[in-house]
């Protein structure tokens, strides 16, 4: 079943996108010829190479135009492949792709490759630190390039109008980039991004748009689909956030900026006046919010302001403070173990030693096989509940900086499309 297809400009730059979504568990076939029929075709994704890079404006317009209304036919999900260096008619084919889409699609132009060296900054792409016009790419024979500025090449060749959101946005968040794309009217949006946590953050952010084509070197298609397609796939990473340190409720926060995700906060003050009413509410929300794909997990601490003194819940539940402590832990673990059994989750995430060793204990663990350090001090292991196994990654809360925790979602979603070994 066709998922998704690319259209590129050449044969080489549809492998180099089709194989960034074969690392994310899709099966990618090249076209050499768009006029291919899509019904032989069994694979979930297309990337379709126009070879139209040196050819006249008007004959590249011609065939990704055609390219692109035949796509569409089989998938919604369509993307344009451009040189990572913006040689090519890329107005020309943007437009190809609009026309054929409908009025209602913008095209999101994230023209970075960063661990290529490709970067945009305040409009300009850069290359290894140097401005595109200033690299041997000027002096291309067929495709000169005048000019770094990725709107200024864009509209010189384009019928549209082309907007342009800047670095302080992206690095704002998801929030602020869907916020700043909703209020632009201009059908091709060209963004600014540095690091593939940018291009993670505007996948993120753009994700629930439905009419949206990716425009790029293939690092933003591939974020952009993984987050489209991901949804349907059976598994994601559920997180158990016992430790209460800064630290993590800081990883929390990177995470959040850059990863779609559900995370239920459970009140202490609820576990420790009625147990049973605590773990019913936050399973209810669970299960509300719950769908296929999304990374989801329970904390007890909402933010850095969130302060828990267990030493006062201890006084006001007239219990020593390791029994609050213990209480809470296994209450996490409760209901980490009633919400994940009948969910297909195999990939589970725990902060805190007490945590973890509560949860293994709720769940009847006795063995984790060690596999590999994920970080330091944040181990990957195996866990074995009845029939299914689990990928687990055990971290303490004053562990690591702050991006730690992204990575390690990161880690466990590779596990989950066998980019590692498990």
């Amino acid at each position: 079943m066709l998922r998704a297809a690319i259209i590129a400009d050449d044969f080489t730059g549809a492998n180099a996108t089709g194989i960034l979504l074969k690392k994310k568990g899709l099966e990618v076939t090249t076209l050499l010829r768009p006029s291919h029929d899509l019904a032989q075709i069994d694979a979930e994704v297309v990337s379709i190479s126009t070879n139209s890079r040196g050819i006249s404006a008007e004959e590249a317009y011609e065939q990704v135009y055609e390219a692109t209304k035949t796509v569409l036919e089989r998938t919604p999900y369509v993307a344009k492949r451009i040189d990572s260096t913006l040689r090519g008619n890329l107005g020309a084919e943007i437009d190809a792709v609009l026309d054929a889409a409908g009025q209602e699609y913008k095209a999101v132009v994230v023209p970075v490759y960063p661990k290529s060296g490709r970067i945009c900054v305040g409009g300009y792409l850069l290359v290894n630190g140097t401005p595109l016009q200033l690299t041997e790419v000027a002096k291309d024979p067929k495709c000169p390039i005048r000019s770094s500025n990725v709107k200024e090449l864009i509209s010189l060749q384009t019928k549209r109008a082309v907007a342009n959101i800047k670095l302080d946005v992206v690095a704002a968040g998801k929030e602020a980039i869907a916020e700043a794309f909703s209020q632009i009217e201009e059908n091709i949006v060209v963004f600014d991004a540095v690091t593939d946590d940018d291009i993670e953050s505007i996948a993120s952010a753009l994700s629930h748009q439905e009419k949206v084509i990716c425009v790029d070197p293939g690092p933003f298609t591939a974020a952009f689909m993984d987050q489209k397609l991901g949804f349907q796939k059976q598994d994601s990473v559920f997180l158990i956030l016992g430790s209460v340190s800064e630290l993590t409720t800081a990883q929390l926060n990177y995470l959040l900026k850059r990863k779609e995700a559900y995370i239920c906060k459970i009140s202490v003050p609820d576990i420790l006046s009625d147990q049973e009413a605590a773990t019913k509410r936050c399973l209810e929300a669970l299960d509300q919010h719950y769908k296929p794909g999304l990374i989801m997990g329970i904390t007890t601490k909402g933010d850095t302001a969130d302060v828990l003194d267990l030493q006062s819940y201890s006084v006001k539940a007239q219990c020593e403070l390791e029994d609050v402590s213990n209480r809470i832990n296994r209450t996490l673990s409760h209901v980490s173990y009633l919400f994940l059994k009948d969910k297909p989750f195999k990939s589970i995430y725990i902060t805190g030693g007490d945590t973890a060793l509560a949860f293994f204990d709720v769940l009847g663990i006795n063995e984790f096989t060690v596999k590999s350090e994920v970080l330091p001090l944040a181990v990957h292991g195996t866990a074995k509940v009845d029939d299914r196994v689990y990928n687990v990654v055990t971290k303490g809360g004053l562990v690591g900086s702050e991006d730690a925790l992204y990575e390690i979602v990161n880690y466990l979603e590779s596990l989950r499309k066998g980019e590692q070994e498990p």
